[in-house]
């Protein structure tokens, strides 16, 4: 059960990492990001508010992160071929954080492959 967690949080920081390194075509809008999204056919949920938070603050913690504010939206999109999760912090240190985090994963992760 420990080994399929730390996979899916990898998974999880990998596509965050990827969306935010690539997020010069990421909307500034959750509702824009979802409206793109479900209109290239991606079945997408997205999370406001205190849930948004919540989520994003229960990953740092796994990854021993500590969030200032947490984030505003979630915004989640799979076309069961890839998935795409893009979070709107609410501090940009929070996001840097995240980041850093998600980087690191990615390493390891590629490490364990080789």
């Amino acid at each position: 059960m420990k080994k399929f967690l730390k996979a899916m949080l990898a998974a999880m920081l990998i596509a965050i990492t990827a969306v935010t390194v690539c997020s010069c075509g990421v909307p500034s809008d959750p509702a824009k990001a979802k409206e793109n999204l479900e209109s290239n056919e991606y079945v997408v949920t997205k999370v406001d508010g205190a849930a948004a938070t919540l989520s994003v603050k229960a990953i740092a913690l796994l990854v021993n992160v500590t969030l200032k504010d947490g984030a505003d939206s979630i915004v989640s999109g799979t076309n069961l071929k890839e998935a795409v999760t893009v979070i709107y912090f609410k501090d940009s240190k929070d996001a840097s954080a995240m980041k850093k985090v998600g980087k690191e994963l990615a390493e390891k992760v590629k490490q364990q492959r080789h």
